[in-house]
This record gives structure tokens, sequence and C-alpha cells, in this order.
């Protein structure tokens, strides 16, 4: 009896092994055709002093990985700066950069642009505002980046936040 016992043991024991590796080699087989979820990245912030003007830029440089193995084409990325007001008849005309610029600290980005797969995209942001104490430049920025997936026939987000000041993200 004891025999049989441990036969049954071994039984169930190899069964569940052999299931938990199937699921694992099932997962990573969807990953290597269909691929990852895409992402957006803050890879870096700064400051530019306008000295006649009286104004400073806020910039950001925002990279969109397209971790799929199929293209999608970007609609809109949206910057929201949480303590800030921006001067957009200061800023850059949307025809060259492709932001328009609000005054309530947010801007936007509508020009599509496709991303093969397993590409990127950096996009670089510039908002001019009223010079400020650089010790009172702290400000949450929340990014927005909305996608068509075509694999999905549907429009999806990515998302990310951060602290925009002086010593870094």
């Amino acid at each position: 009896m004891p025999i049989e016992l441990a036969q049954f043991i071994a039984y169930v024991a190899l069964t569940m092994t052999g299931i938990t590796v199937a699921i694992v080699s099932l997962r990573f087989s969807y990953r290597q055709n269909v691929g990852w979820q895409p992402i957006l990245m803050v890879t870096g912030q700064g400051l530019k002093s306008g000295f006649v003007d009286e104004s400073y830029i806020a910039t950001l440089n925002l990279e969109f990985w397209n971790r799929g193995k199929y293209p999608v084409v970007v609609r809109h990325i949206f910057v929201d700066f949480t303590d800030m007001d921006f001067l957009p008849e200061k800023a850059e005309p949307t025809s060259k950069t492709g932001w328009y610029i609000k005054y309530d600290g947010t801007g936007v980005y509508s020009d599509d642009f496709a991303i093969e797969g397993s590409g990127h995209k950096p996009v670089e942001f510039e908002a001019p505002f009223a010079k400020r104490s650089l010790d009172d430049l702290s400000c949450e920025v929340k990014v927005s980046l909305t996608y068509f997936d075509p694999r999905l026939s549907k429009n999806c987000k990515a998302d990310t936040e951060f602290v925009f000041r002086l010593n870094g993200l």
C-alpha cells in the first residue's frame, strides 16, 4: 500500500509539472508572436531661460516604444503640468512643432504618426511659462498617449506620471 501511495503522489506531481510547463510555454509563445503592450516614457526634462521676455521654457523628452510585432498609429499626446500656467502666445507655432499649448498648463500633440513593430519614436515638448523662483519649480506632470491598435481594432492609452523639478527625474 505505501508503494501505491508513493506512485500516486509521483503521478500527480509529474502531471502538475507538465501543466505548469505547458502554461509557461503558451505565455512565452504568445508574447513571441504578438509582443508586449506599448509603453510611454519620459527620458529627459529641462529648463530654458529667456533673458528678454522674462519667461522660462519647460522641456520634456518623451519616447513611445511599440513593443508589439505590428505597427500602431499614435493619435494624440496630452501633457498636463498641474501647478504651472503656460504662455501660449510666446510658444513656437503649432504648425512648426505639432504642439498646441494652452494657458492651463496643458499641451496637445495631434499629428498622427505610425510606429513600426518593435520601433520607437522620440517626441520633444517645449512650453514657455512666466519666470518664478527656481526653489518653487516643482510640479506633477501627467502624460497620456492615445494610439490605435489594429490587432484589437480600437484606440488604447499609455500613461505615465512624474514630478518636474530641477534636480532631474
